[in-house]
């Protein structure tokens, strides 16, 4: 089976984690405090703290903004459930908006969503796309920069107040587990470091810990960063020109300007959830494992009220194609073949 999503290991890597394993300090420690220091420095955050996981990221994040009980939380429909959970977590109450046609939050849902009561935006760059949301600035509102399917350049100035970053073993760069939050403004940045521990403890408590194998693990993958960049846009490329004559797909134009995407997604143009369901049932016929990007909107989660037109209508159009640096060639000439021929037949049948 050709796997849906793989971690991307390079012997460098190994040889970084054997290194770290013959040291005998694994623990969070020397390692873990080079890795923040390299996103403190890359991003130019004011403070950087590394965390046992994304969702780990997400609410430290939440707490150094002073989210808690009774506060809400606008965050978009289409991304991983954990969102919903952490929030859920610390109290608040997520406020559901829908998405635009490029997947990401819809800046206009999400001003109409914002009450007294909203003390966060979570704004989270899905299948590794991004756009300027700097309009929602605008609002107010701190913003938490969700980077757990991109990691931008080096340099790249975000419109966050603070931003997370997830290692988990199937994303950009993978650590097996792990995560990064890092803070622009002094006011969150010195609340980061105490929100990993407890409060008033006379113990060191860390809640937190990314140990340093993890950490050693991420830095590596960092160093070649680049290298498995230029391979997606490889792919992303290939695919394009493969995959673009098919009548049944719609290719966004604006996939040609990501600079590197996290998933692939293949939009239908026309669809329905049985025959979805049946093309996801023919790849993996194959022995090619497809799925959605997301696996729930967060508002059939949650049951919340309102409209969300756009997620509805691009959930039940895009599927998402194996992508990731460790595909071979041969795999995806398998994809693609399979492609071809499944999206045949199902617009034949459409037809």
């Amino acid at each position: 089976m050709i796997p849906h999503s793989r971690a991307s290991i390079s012997e460098r890597d190994i040889e970084a984690v054997v290194a770290c394993l013959r040291s005998g300090m694994i623990n969070e420690g020397t390692a873990t405090a080079r890795l923040e220091t390299l996103f403190r420095e890359r991003y130019g955050a004011i403070s950087a703290v590394a965390t046992g996981s994304g969702s780990q990221a997400l609410r430290l994040a939440l707490e150094a903004l002073g989210v808690s009980a009774d506060d809400e939380v606008i965050v978009p429909t289409y991304v991983c459930a954990e969102l919903l959970g952490v929030i859920e977590a610390v109290g608040a109450t997520a406020r559901i908006v829908d998405i635009a046609e490029d997947y990401l939050i819809d800046e206009a849902c999400a001003a109409a969503a914002a009450r007294p009561r909203t003390r966060a935006i979570v704004v989270p760059y899905v299948l590794g796309m991004m756009r300027d949301m700097r309009a929602l600035r605008s609002l107010g509102i701190p913003i938490i920069e969700d980077f757990a399917q991109c990691i931008p350049a080096a340099g790249a100035v975000g419109i966050g107040d603070v931003a997370i970053f997830s290692f988990e073993a199937t994303k950009v760069i993978a650590g097996g587990e792990g995560g990064m939050v890092i803070a622009r403004r002094d006011e969150f940045a010195a609340k980061l470091g105490a929100a990993k521990r407890f409060r008033d403890s006379p113990y060191k408590l860390n809640l937190y810990p990314l140990s340093d194998l993890q950490s050693t693990l991420v830095h590596a993958q960092m160093d070649r960063l680049d290298q498995m960049q230029a391979r997606r846009q490889l792919l992303a490329q290939r695919y394009r020109r493969c995959l673009a004559s098919l009548p049944l797909l719609q290719l966004p134009r604006y996939f040609n300007s990501v600079q590197a995407l996290y998933r692939f997604p293949l939009r239908l143009r026309t669809a329905s959830a049985t025959s979805v369901q049946a093309l996801i049932d023919g790849f993996a016929a194959l022995g090619i494992a497809v799925r959605r990007p997301v696996d729930c909107l967060l508002h059939r989660l949650a049951n919340a009220e309102g409209d969300f037109p756009v997620a509805e209508r691009l959930y039940l159009r895009t599927l998402s194609l194996p992508f990731y640096p460790a595909l071979s060639d041969e795999d995806q000439d398998a994809v693609i073949a399979a492609c071809r021929t499944l999206l045949a037949d199902h617009s034949a049948a459409l037809g």
